[in-house]
C-alpha cells in the first residue's frame, strides 16, 4: 500500500521566504513552483521575461525583470543556478549580508530531505526517463512528486507535487550538482562526455558518477544502462547494502529482445533471469528510447511498483517537449522538434526520425550549443550531420560562455561541406525567416523537418507551422 504524506511532513524546508535569481531557467522555474507548493515564499528574478515567468506570475510568484541587490530584502536564503556568477551584484550582495546562497541542487535536496528519493543521472535521456518514471508511478497510484528539466507531455508542465512518499527528479552532471544528493534510488542513464569545459577527460566523469552512486542510501538501489560500456564501469564502492541492478545484455537484470518498429510504435519483449516480463510498447520516436523506458520500469519496480504493471501503463505515455515531439504535420510534411546537441544525441535523432517515419527527405535545422562543446566535437558534429539530406546551420547558442572567435556556426557548415555535403546553408539569428521560407519552398509531401539544438532554435518551429499552414492553405 502506496503511503502518502501529510502537509507537515512535507512542509520542512529550512527557508521560509526566498528569492530565485534566474528564475525563468529550466531548471529553476520547477523548483519555484514545487517550493511554493511546499508553503514557502518564493520571489524571483531573470533578464529576460518569457512564457515560463508569465506562468509562474500566473502562479502567485512575483517575478521581476533584470537583477537588483534590492530583491534581496525581507529573505532568508537567495537561491542560483551555475549560470549566476560569483561577480553578479545581486549575489554580491547577498553575500555580504550574510544571507544564504543554495545552489538550485542544493535546494532541491533539501525540499526532497522528508521524502524518499529517485535520482536520474546520465549524459543523454535522463529527462525522458524521469518524465517516464514520473507518469509510471503516478498512473500505478503512487502519487509522487517529480522535476524535471523539460514538461511532460502529459502533464503539460515539468514538476508534479504529490502526496505520495517517493520524489522523483533528474540529477545533473554537467556542474556536478548531482553530488548534492543522496538518492534511494540512482540511475544511470548512460555515460558519455558531453561537457568538456567541466572535466578533464572521460575518467574524471565516471569518477564523479562513482562519487554520486556512493551517496545512494543504506538498503538503496543503483540502476545502470548495461548497454552503455561507460556507464558499467562505474562502480558502487561505499560499503552498505546497496543493490545494482543492470538493465542490458541476456544475463543481467533485465534485457530486451525482439526489438522492432509496430505502426510507428516502438516495442520488445522484456526478459530477466526468471524469464520474460511481457512485450514493452513505446509510443515515442525512437529505438533509443527503449532503453530509457527499461531503465524506467526497472527504476519503478524499486519503488514497489511491479514491472508488469508498469509494462501495462507505459503505453499511455506521450511524451516529452523537444524530445523528438513530433509537433505538426502539414501538408504531407512533418515538423519534428529535437533538444539534441550532442553528436551521439544528433545521430541518433536522426536515425529514430528516419526509422520511424521513413520520410523521403529528412532537412535539418541546427543550432551548435556552447563554443566549448562545439570546438571539442567539431569533427564528430560535422560528421553527425551528414545524415541529414539538407541542412541549415545557425550561429552558436552561447548559453553562458564568452565568444570564441576561432570557432562559429560557419565553420560547422564548412566542415560538412567538406566532408562531401552539398546541401548545406549558413544563416545567422537574424536570417531565421529566411531559413523559414528557404524550407518551405524546398521541401515536399513525404518529408520531415527535424529542428535540433538546446538553445533557443525552437522560435522557429511556430513560424515553420504558420508559414506551412499558410502554404498549405
Amino acid at each position: 500500500m502506496t503511503r502518502t504524506m501529510d502537509s507537515e511532513e512535507k512542509a520542512v524546508f529550512p527557508y521560509r521566504r526566498v528569492h530565485l535569481m534566474g528564475i525563468g531557467g529550466s531548471g529553476m522555474s520547477p523548483l519555484a513552483h514545487l517550493l511554493k507548493e511546499a508553503g514557502v515564499t518564493v520571489t524571483g528574478c531573470d533578464r529576460r521575461l518569457s512564457p515560463i515567468t508569465d506562468e509562474l506570475v500566473r502562479q502567485g510568484i512575483w517575478v521581476t525583470n533584470g537583477h537588483s541587490p534590492e530583491h534581496l530584502r525581507g529573505h532568508e536564503a537567495l537561491i542560483v543556478s551555475s549560470a549566476i556568477k560569483p561577480t553578479e551584484e545581486e549575489r554580491r550582495k547577498a553575500v555580504e549580508n550574510g544571507l544564504p546562497i543554495l545552489h538550485r541542487s542544493q535546494a532541491l535536496d533539501l525540499l526532497m530531505r522528508p521524502f524518499r528519493r529517485v535520482a536520474v543521472a546520465g549524459s543523454h535521456g535522463k529527462t525522458t526517463v524521469t518524465a517516464i518514471l514520473g507518469y509510471l508511478l503516478e498512473q500505478g497510484g503512487q502519487d509522487p512528486s517529480v522535476m524535471m528539466g523539460a514538461a511532460s507531455v502529459n502533464w503539460g508542465r515539468s514538476f508534479r507535487w504529490g502526496r505520495g512518499e517517493w520524489f522523483v527528479t533528474e540529477a545533473d552532471e554537467s556542474d556536478r550538482s548531482l553530488l548534492f544528493f543522496e538518492p534511494d534510488v540512482a540511475v544511470i542513464t548512460n555515460v558519455e562526455l558531453d561537457h568538456p569545459n567541466g572535466y578533464k577527460n572521460i575518467q574524471d566523469l565516471i569518477d564523479c558518477f562513482s562519487q554520486f552512486l556512493a551517496q545512494v542510501r543504506d538498503g538503496g538501489t543503483v540502476v545502470v544502462n548495461g548497454l552503455c560500456p561507460n556507464a558499467r564501469s562505474v562502480t558502487v564502492t561505499r560499503p552498505g547494502d546497496i543493490r545494482v541492478v543492470v538493465v542490458g545484455r541476456p544475463g543481467d537484470d533485465f534485457w530486451l529482445e525482439s526489438e522492432g518498429l509496430n505502426q510507428r510504435q516502438w516495442q520488445a519483449r522484456v526478459v530477466t533471469p526468471s524469464g520474460p516480463l511481457g512485450l514493452m510498447r513505446v509510443g515515442l520516436c525512437g529505438r533509443h528510447n527503449l532503453i530509457n523506458a527499461a531503465l524506467a520500469i526497472a527504476s519503478a519496480r524499486e519503488t514497489g511498483l511491479p514491472a508488469k504493471e508498469a509494462l501495462r501503463l507505459l503505453s499511455g505515455f506521450k511524451g516529452v517537449k523537444r524530445r523528438l515531439e513530433l509537433v505538426a504535420e502539414i501538408g504531407g510534411v512533418r515538423i519534428v522538434d529535437d533538444y539534441a546537441h550532442h553528436p551521439t544525441e544528433i545521430r541518433a535523432s536522426c536515425h529514430a526520425v528516419k526509422e520511424t517515419y521513413a520520410p523521403q527527405r529528412l532537412w535539418v535545422i541546427f543550432q551548435p550549443h556552447r563554443f566549448s562543446r562545439t570546438k571539442f566535437f567539431f569533427t564528430e558534429m560535422a560528421q553527425s550531420l551528414l545524415l541529414a539530406d539538407g541542412l541549415w546551420v545557425t550561429d552558436i547558442y552561447p548559453a553562458d560562455e564568452e565568444k570564441q572567435e576561432e570557432i562559429s556556426g560557419a565553420a560547422v557548415a564548412d566542415e560538412c561541406r567538406r566532408m562531401g555535403a552539398s546541401n548545406v546553408w549558413f544563416r545567422t539569428k537574424e536570417q531565421w525567416d529566411a531559413i523559414v521560407a528557404e524550407v518551405m519552398e524546398l521541401c515536399a509531401c513525404g518529408d520531415t523537418i527535424l529542428i535540433l539544438g538546446a538553445g533557443d532554435i525552437n522560435a522557429v518551429v511556430p513560424k515553420l507551422i504558420h508559414g506551412m499552414s499558410n502554404r498549405s492553405d
